[in-house]
């Protein structure tokens, strides 16, 4: 740093107010000036804040104050940017890289940023390649646990101590206080990995901490070389943060035997890429050497194996086909419009392995050398000390979490919504990724039981409440909540869509809430075009790995057990919570455990078994029937139903399309022609009823959707091979 002055300028950039709690900001930065004066450094600081800013504000005040420590207290939208103002005072989101570009110019004498708002991690991460220290947030931060850190956080610095030790003081001071988000602050440095949150605070020999970086082997066909080479360059990042130590045979030096080289490093790796194309497939040394090799270690626990999709092939009955593949959906790579976006894709799904096995050895270690819980667990646990809980209230395979409960990424905008008088809210979003569950948790915070408002909820699954549903402005008081609108009749859907639209005229302090499946928008629109106006709308999408890792080490404190292989839980889970706790259930029921546990108990139990024994028992009982009867629809030479099966699995949402099919799939085209004129779908109901209970047909959007996401999951993990048996499909030849 240039200046040699021993005075630490701090610049608080205050954003978007009115979108903010101005009590809020006032607070957090009147107990940062607060910590900083009790110092016996005070004199060392000089704060200035900044509210409302503008883009063009913080350029300018950059250059005003030339500040040290930049401390960003406000909004965040995850990839979408930070929260500032325009000209005209309206929300204006400002992108990671924009602000990267910004601080590269100010990286001479800024030596921390603090990225105070919900959900900023991926703007730190782009600002820590030109700063040396930056703290982001991984998910959303309430107000409470937003002013703890920044006490705690700058009482450190005012008695000269360096940012780490900061940062992990602020994290306890979250803990200290009851609140359960301390592991939502994140710190990024220029040349690491991110650092969770422990504490011990003795600095790492640079050797040491080189030697955390996991190895990563990549096994590929030499005719994939093309793609081999795009994917290293993403991985360059990871690489230069130390998070990994990527090698592939074309490492090998000249003149080096090259069978013993790939051996080596085969057997010392701790992840193990597999990049899948026909060729690999076709390889004999890839599927016989490598393959075999990686798949012995990953079933013994020694490495983690992962399939890259680079080229569409028929892989899921191969030995890797029940591991969670990348891109996301296991979408080949090269269907991809943007590739660079596949790519992206995977190096996160990468990068959150490769943490998650950093902290997994952490954790474990400690726990093996002591037998007790470690501290990183102790600060977790700080809610459920002296609670006893069984397992089937923490991790729950049916009904509604409350253990495990993380908040989803715009729940403070759900809970601003439920306040404003008369407006409707409508959340739409695929089966179990936990709607009806933020919603109950959201109500409960805006109108706690003191209050003594009336909540009622009524489903179009309950034959019992579709009576309620159609006199709702006879007994309507309070909030009515009305779930699987999507199953109500078009007149019944109607009604309702009149009736929001006279709370809202009329800003009655009443409150109607419609929960359904991907479309429900689009559909109440159709039905009334004005009612957009009216009506809050949430689109709840498929959860974030990250979130459902916040669950099971929620799930993980209440029982007092850690998973060896939680990363390959979230993966598994494709998005869904409910496939997660599921998941997460029988993997630690099969160990024994019932409730929690006096000590701490590993749980190494294998994936893969577990997933093979959910699919031949519970799973195969429920669907089988109706997959079979659905796959049969047509004829013993098509096979149009099955791949329809394949395109629903693999879809974001739940939600396809025939119409979107039948365009971009021309073989198929005359199959889904038949598979409407024909109204398979009724033939279908009849032959199997059970199967309208998790299999949709919207016939206006002419669109197949899932109403529970086992079914999901239940296909993903079944080989075409599997469902052509399943229908008395001719053979492939």
């Amino acid at each position: 740093m240039n200046d040699t002055s021993s005075v630490k300028r701090i610049l608080v950039l205050a954003a978007n107010p009115k979108d903010t709690s101005r009590l809020r900001l006032d607070e957090e930065v009147r107990d940062i000036e607060a910590g900083l004066q009790r110092s016996k450094n005070r004199d060392q600081f000089v704060l200035t804040q900044k509210w409302a800013v503008r883009p063009r504000d913080i350029q300018r005040a950059m250059l005003d104050v030339s500040p040290h420590i930049v401390h960003f207290s406000g909004h965040g939208a995850g990839d979408e940017g930070l929260v500032f103002e325009d000209e005209t005072g309206r929300p204006k989101l400002v992108e990671g890289q924009a602000l990267a570009r910004l601080f590269d110019l100010f990286s001479d004498r800024v030596e921390c940023v603090v990225l105070n708002g919900c959900y900023s991690e991926v703007q730190a991460r782009s600002i820590a390649q030109y700063i040396k220290s930056v703290i982001g947030m991984t998910q959303a931060i309430g107000d409470e646990a937003s002013i703890e850190f920044s006490v705690g956080f700058y009482d450190a610095l005012g008695a000269g101590r360096p940012v780490d030790f900061a940062y992990k003081l602020g994290c306890s001071a979250i803990a200290l206080a009851g609140i359960t988000e301390n592991l939502t602050p994140v710190l990024i440095q220029k040349t690491n990995s991110i650092k969770p949150f422990i504490f011990n605070t003795t600095p790492q020999p640079e050797q040491q901490r080189r030697n955390q970086k996991i190895e990563l082997f990549i096994s590929y066909s030499h005719r994939d070389e093309i793609l081999r080479d795009e994917l290293a360059k993403h991985l360059k990042l990871l690489e230069r943060q130390q998070v990994i130590s990527a090698w592939h045979d074309r490492d090998i030096s000249a003149g080096t035997e090259w069978a013993g080289q790939i051996s080596k490093h085969l057997e010392t790796a701790k992840v193990i890429l597999l990049l899948i194309s026909p060729d690999f497939l076709a390889s004999d040394y890839c599927y016989d050497i490598e393959l075999s090799r990686a798949m012995e270690r990953h079933e013994s626990g020694e490495a983690r194996v992962i399939p890259v999709i680079l080229r569409s092939v028929d892989w899921l009955s191969a030995p890797f086909g029940r591991l969670q593949a990348l891109p996301n959906n296991a979408k080949p790579i090269t269907t991809w419009e943007n590739r660079d976006l596949a790519f992206t894709n995977i190096v996160k799904g990468i990068r959150l392995v490769c943490e998650e096995l950093l902290r997994e050895k952490q954790v474990i270690e400690a726990i093996r050398e002591t037998g007790m819980v470690t501290p990183e667990l102790t600060i977790q646990n700080s809610e459920f000390l002296k609670k006893s809980f069984p397992i089937f209230e923490v991790f729950k395979t049916s009904g509604v979490p409350t253990v495990t409960f993380v908040e989803p990424q715009n729940f403070h905008l759900i809970k601003l919504a439920l306040m404003q008088p008369g407006v409707g809210v409508v959340i739409e979003g695929p089966s179990g990724i936990g709607k009806t569950t933020a919603l109950r948790k959201a109500i409960e915070e805006v109108y706690p039981e003191d209050k003594g408002l009336q909540i009622r909820t009524l489903s179009a699954r309950n034959p019992q409440d579709l009576s309620n549903i159609g006199t709702i402005q006879q007994w309507h008081n309070g909030i009515a909540i009305i779930d699987d609108f999507h199953r109500l009749e078009a007149s019944l859907q109607e009604k309702l869509v009149d009736y929001l639209k006279y709370l809202a005229d009329n800003e009655l302090h009443k409150k109607l809430v419609i929960v359904g499946i991907p479309s429900t928008g689009k559909r109440l629109v159709n039905l009334s075009f004005d009612v957009a106006t009216r009506v809050k709308f949430f689109k709840l999408g498929r959860v974030a790995d990250e979130i459902i890792l916040k669950m099971i080490r929620r799930g993980e404190a209440a029982l007092n057990i850690v998973f060896d292989r939680k990363t390959d839980i979230a993966r598994s889970a494709n998005g869904s919570l409910n496939i997660a706790q599921f998941l997460c259930y029988h993997l630690a029921a099969r160990e024994g455990i019932a409730e929690t546990q006096d000590s701490t108990e590993i749980i190494a139990g294998n994936l893969e078994i577990v997933i093979s024994e959910i699919m031949s028992n519970e799973l195969s009982l429920k669907f089988e029937d109706a997959v079979r009867c659905f796959a049969s629809l047509d004829d013993y030479n098509e096979r149009t139903c099955i791949e329809l099966f394949k395109e629903l699995a693999r879809s974001s949402d739940g939600f396809l399309s025939l119409k979107h099919i039948r365009d971009s799939r021309p073989e198929i085209s005359q199959g889904i022609n038949q598979f409407i004129a024909n109204d398979y779908i009724k033939i279908l109901y009849e032959r199997c009823p059970e199967s309208s209970k998790y299999l949709l047909y919207d016939k206006e959007l002419c669109a197949l959707i899932v109403d529970d996401p086992q079914l999901v999951f239940y296909l993903l993990n079944t080989p075409t091979d599997r469902l052509n048996t399943l229908a008395g499909k001719a053979p492939i030849n």
